[in-house]
């Protein structure tokens, strides 16, 4: 793994290997990050294992348990094996590393890295990692619970899920999180699925860089129960399900849910892959579903799949996926696709589906200012990917509430729009000012 260089920096040998270390003063190092918590360089723990050749989990431990209050374990360059520890105050904890070069390392295949369960845990500037390429275990590298919490900076290879925030998290998130390689799920939120009714759960999410393999059988981003989840400036990549938000059968519920600029790409993924956005809330509430500026791309299957979502507002890119490119189902009410592109899907058997397709069950659609057809990159008609059957098809005779205007629908093999629907022309049915037939480059 490359190592980050710091300007300044002398070398020490610890086991043989030469590892860089700032040039900071000791002082510097105990109140790193903050001078008002209580701040341990581990290497100064008896059992501390900077090297990776033995095991830390038992010193690390016995710091968090002996603690009072607020803390933080700052950890100075190298390779930690660690495993099961726990943090069950209602305080700070800190992990503080020195960047990449940085590595804490599941030594487990049955657990999680690090468990809390309350207060307010952080870590930042590190890598996490399984102990070997390949290495799957059935835990998690964090798992949270009961408070605010929250990664930063992290860089986490050699399968295992990332992370998970489950009942009673009232916050917390991730920030610049980069992963590769993973054999398991990135991020799990099920954090209000108490029967008590309790709402919990503002997270937000950004600068993602998710990447599983051909292989990978988990989702980037499970979502199953909260009041907020906020996604900004993330790519996921290479997963079953790229970002799923469906509800369970236990009292949960998924509130209000925001994507900015999130990438959903199944280049190099499984070629089984399901569906690049894949939302569901039958079993329980889904409420407020808003995509701004996103994309799906190369999934094997559907672009994105929508049921039982109560407000869906959809700006996107929707662009090569092997089935339909939106898959509106019953139960959505107030869906609004406005200035997208949704172009070249039904790639893996064209003609079969459709660019949109509403489902009986599905009220009050309305799709403005579209571009619906074949791929097209602007240099010669040879590489336009005809696939799609209709640009648009309200499939079924008891939709009776929607609005198609203002798109360009030319290009599809068997038409630009399928009119399906049983509403009334001027009155509950508006399919106005679109472009049909022949696409013209």
């Amino acid at each position: 793994m490359e190592r980050r260089k710091f300007l300044g920096a002398a070398p020490l040998a610890i086991g043989g290997a030469l590892i860089l270390k700032p040039n900071i003063s000791e002082a510097q190092t105990t109140q790193t990050p903050s001078n008002y918590i209580p701040t341990f360089n581990v290497t100064t723990l008896s059992g501390v294992d900077p090297t990776g050749n033995s095991d830390s989990s038992a010193a690390i431990q016995a710091v968090l348990s002996a603690a009072t209050g607020d803390l933080a374990l700052y950890f100075p360059y190298g390779r930690y094996l660690l495993a099961n520890l726990t943090w069950g105050l209602p305080n700070r904890l800190t992990f503080q590393g020195d960047g990449p070069a940085t590595a804490l390392v599941l030594n487990s295949s049955n657990g999680s890295l690090m468990t809390a369960s309350a207060g307010f845990f952080t870590a930042q500037d590190m890598t996490v990692e399984g102990r070997s390429a390949g290495y799957v275990t059935g835990g998690n590298f964090f798992s949270f619970a009961n408070g605010r919490h929250a990664l930063r900076r992290i860089d986490a290879y050699n399968g295992c899920s990332l992370a998970s925030w489950g009942e009673g998290c009232t916050g917390g998130g991730a920030c610049d999180i980069t992963c590769a390689g993973m054999s398991g799920s990135g991020f799990t939120v099920n954090v209000s699925q108490s029967a008590t009714g309790q709402q919990y759960g503002i997270l937000e999410f950004s600068r993602l860089n998710f990447q599983g393999g051909p292989t990978n059988n988990g989702y980037g981003l499970d979502l199953i129960s909260g009041d907020t989840v906020i996604v900004t400036d993330a790519n996921i990549a290479q997963f079953e399900v790229a970002i799923s938000a469906m509800t369970n059968s236990e009292w949960s519920y998924l509130a209000n849910l925001f994507f900015t600029n999130v990438l959903c790409d199944g280049a190099g993924g499984p070629s089984s892959a399901n569906c690049g956005w894949y939302f569901d809330g039958t079993a329980q509430f889904l409420g407020r579903v808003f995509l701004t500026n996103c994309w799906a791309g190369s999934i094997p299957n559907v672009g994105m799949y929508f049921k039982n979502v109560k407000t869906l507002k959809i700006n996107a890119q929707v662009i090569d996926n092997g089935s339909t490119g939106i898959l509106i189902d019953t139960g959505c009410r107030d869906v609004r696709i406005n200035d997208s592109v949704i172009t070249g899907n039904s790639s893996a058997n064209p003609g079969a589906t459709d660019g949109i397709q509403v489902l009986s069950g599905a009220d009050r659609i309305h799709i403005n200012g579209c571009r619906i057809g074949p791929t097209y990159n602007g240099i010669n008609t040879t590489t336009i990917i005809n696939s799609q059957r209709y640009g648009i098809n309200i499939s079924n005779s008891t939709i009776v509430n929607y609005s198609i205007i203002d798109n360009d629908c030319s290009g599809n093999l068997s038409g630009g729009i399928n009119n399906g629907g049983g509403g009334q022309s001027g009155v509950t049915v508006f399919v106005e000012y679109n472009t049909q037939g022949a696409f013209t480059p």
